[in-house]
């Protein structure tokens, strides 16, 4: 087989300055001639320095090519040279562990390329950079989460983007049975990854209490999903739906219902072949979005006073008896704008959380 080898802009200055010493083929073989990768070096072929946060590189053109090999992917270059200037900075290590370059392994060959004469604060540098830039913090069947930079090089490993899913905030979703072997592979290539039971920050809205029939909703939809997502984490919510069945009243049962029936509604669309499956006793007890829509349009148009039986934010369970003035289409739900005899205002009621429309003889003033 056969294959070309373009040179980078380092070999190019380096062919240029050989041509202008010597014009000879000869002579520029006999210039470009590489020494073998001794382990007893005479003299350092790598010059290192540390400075503003930095660790740079010279490389003369007498280096072996191991050297400007591995600095191509572990540091970035600043001028080509002759000695060609190569700068390690924190972003660049941790592209380099992206390729599959061990901190270790590059400490190793600094030293023997340097003989020996690797700085102290270049050494500090590296070895904050690979503690800092190393750390992933990991739930089993969530995400794994860590710096951007190097979370960016891991997502461009194969093996990384076929075991995990990329999160909008940059991080990983990765499944229950996934996670130890991927977690073995992490810590193969010197990643530390700590496994912890939660990873979300807690803020304010994590220290309410939510709602019954709204866990009970919560949790009938995991079931759903877990039905239809593989590798979703497998939680054990049966149990804890069945009590909070048992403990509802029959009011806040209704508000379950009709939020479980919503959101099976709504991954009915968003999931393919979701629909085809039997539907749960509540979706099937529950009145179809299209129908209830269409009793709603008509309750418009023929000006028709309702009264609502509403789950409101909270997942409160109130009855609202209202003048129906139009529906409308906000923020992706269908709403009923109408105006609230208990609130003596215009309102909106989304239609996912009604849960029973009936006529009511409401006197409308002036």
């Amino acid at each position: 087989a056969s294959w070309r080898a373009r040179p980078t802009p380092e070999g190019k200055r380096w062919l240029t300055v050989a041509l202008e010493r010597r014009q000879t083929a000869a002579a520029v073989a006999q210039e470009l001639r590489v020494p073998v990768l001794d382990f007893h070096p005479p003299a350092a072929w790598v010059t290192l320095s540390a400075a503003a946060g930095t660790v740079q590189a010279q490389v003369p053109p007498g280096a072996p090519l191991a050297a400007t090999f591995t600095l191509m992917h572990v540091a970035q270059l600043q001028t080509p040279g002759p000695p060609a200037v190569y700068r390690l900075t924190a972003d660049s290590l941790a592209q380099g562990a992206a390729w599959g370059l061990r901190p270790d392994y590059l400490r190793f060959w600094l030293a023997r390329w340097s003989a020996g004469e690797v700085p102290q604060a270049a050494l500090r540098l590296l070895h904050t950079w690979q503690e800092t830039q190393q750390q992933l913090t990991a739930t089993p069947g969530y995400r794994l989460h860590g710096p951007a930079a190097l979370l960016a090089g891991l997502r461009k490993r194969r093996t990384v983007r076929r075991r995990t899913t990329a999160l909008t905030t940059g991080d990983f979703w990765v499944a229950a049975e996934q996670a130890p072997a991927f977690f073995r592979y992490l810590r193969q290539r010197d990643y530390v990854v700590h496994e912890t039971s939660q990873t979300l920050p807690v803020g304010s809205y994590a220290l309410r209490a939510l709602p019954l029939p709204a866990l009970l909703a919560l949790c009938r939809t995991y079931v759903l999903l877990r039905e239809q997502v593989p590798g979703l984490a497998a939680l054990q919510v049966e149990t804890l739906s069945r009590d909070l069945e048992a403990a509802l009243s029959p009011a806040e049962r209704q508000a379950a219902d009709r939020l479980s029936a919503a959101q099976w509604y709504t991954l009915a669309e968003a999931l393919p072949g979701s629909a085809e499956r039997p539907p749960p006793d509540y979706v099937r007890a529950a009145e179809t979005p299209a129908a209830l829509r269409g009793r709603l349009a008509t309750a418009v148009a023929d000006q028709t006073p309702l009264t609502l039986i509403y789950i409101d934010a909270q997942a409160r369970v109130t009855e609202r008896q209202v003048h129906p003035l139009r529906l409308e289409e906000r923020w992706g739900h269908t709403y009923l704008v109408a105006r609230c005899a208990l609130r003596a205002a215009e309102r909106r009621f989304r239609l996912d959380r009604i849960i029973k429309v009936t006529s009511y003889k409401l006197k409308v003033e002036g």
